[in-house]
């Protein structure tokens, strides 16, 4: 395995097998395994994060073993915070809750909220950050974490008014800005949205993130121009962005124009994700605006299939079938809209 491994450092079934052996190693030759493939490969970051994944491991057991023996509270807190960094939540949040039950400590509170998050319990998650912010108000990622429980949990108002808050506290963090930017963006309020990702984007330059949720941004806010131009500046820096070259064929497809420019950018989006709904669908109603029906019917029937019968997609489709005639189809399609939209 190890002679698989110098040959080849990069193997991953036999990294696989010599992680899995690792289990029933002593420390010490563990230790010596990866210390010599980690010497004959040091630009090879997997073998690194393989011996960081199997330390770690190898501590969780120990301090499981150890917590439940001695009681001691250190020990408990170790192994629920390494069982919540290996995403073992229910583990994880059997050793932290009780802890944080009888006294206030910021790390206990802190990961028991990121465990929360991870068990899709949002409220619960606010409630330990909030906490977490009590004990110790200087940890940013406390405060991030508490306004994407918000998010989570739809409270869109409270999730901005609080990363606005956190900002204040710490400005260099252009996530606080961003995270407000979405929060807004979740209240279709574009227009404070906008200001949140330029802040953003003034503070980290260059990330595609902000870039593109700005430009969406911008698009619903209804500044068509710039959210075009950054959205093509988008393209130029990475051609292959499939994300962007659909969001941008659609706008053109829905406004009519530049439909040749649409197409390609929509057919290569979709070269990247053959079977996503949303590309499916925008390639669809591209081919309506060129008048294509028979191909718009086409993409748009896969597009509705595979999307769970979004109903903008249905929409699109009952235009399409309506052009082609098929007005009995394209009137059960809208009935059922309506009835969805009635009947929530």
């Amino acid at each position: 395995m190890e002679g698989v491994l110098q040959e080849n450092p990069a193997s991953s079934r036999a990294r696989l097998l010599l992680a899995g052996a690792a289990a029933a190693l002593s420390p010490d030759s563990v230790d010596a395994v990866y210390g010599r493939l980690i010497t004959l490969y040091p630009n090879q970051a997997v073998l690194q994060r393989d011996f960081a994944s199997v330390l770690i491991r190898s501590d969780r057991m120990v301090y499981d073993t150890l917590a439940a023996r001695s009681g001691d509270e250190l020990d408990k807190k170790t192994a629920g915070i390494l069982n919540a960094h290996l995403l073992r939540f229910d583990a994880a949040a059997a050793w932290l809750e009780p802890l944080l039950l009888s006294h206030s400590d910021a790390d206990v509170a802190y990961y028991l909220g990121n465990v929360r998050l991870g068990q899709k319990r949002n409220r619960e998650a606010a409630e330990c950050f909030g906490r977490a912010i009590a004990a110790d108000s200087t940890n940013p990622s406390a405060w991030i974490n508490r306004g994407i429980a918000f998010l989570r949990d739809n409270r869109f108002d409270s999730a901005a008014a609080f990363f606005e808050a956190a900002e204040h506290r710490f400005p260099s963090e252009a996530s606080l800005n961003y995270l407000a930017g979405t929060a807004y963006n979740s209240e279709k309020l574009y227009k404070p949205a906008v200001a949140q990702y330029r802040a953003a984007l003034a503070k980290d330059t260059g990330n595609a993130e902000i870039l593109f949720s700005l430009a969406a941004a911008l698009e619903r806010k209804g500044d068509f121009n710039e959210s075009e131009k950054r959205f093509l500046a988008l393209i130029a820096r990475d051609s292959t962005d499939h994300r962007t070259l659909n969001y941008l064929g659609y706008m053109y497809a829905e406004k009519g124009i530049h439909l040749d420019r649409a197409e390609q950018f929509i057919r290569r989006a979709l070269m990247r994700e053959p079977d996503n709904a949303a590309y499916l669908d925008s390639y669809g109603w591209v081919k309506y605006q060129t008048k294509d029906f028979a191909g718009a019917e086409t993409y748009l029937r896969q597009a509705a299939a595979g999307s769970g019968n979004d109903p903008v997609i249905l929409e699109h489709l009952a235009a399409v079938l309506e052009a082609l005639g098929k007005t009995t189809e394209a009137a059960d399609i809208r009935r059922h809209l309506l009835n969805a939209e009635s009947n929530p």
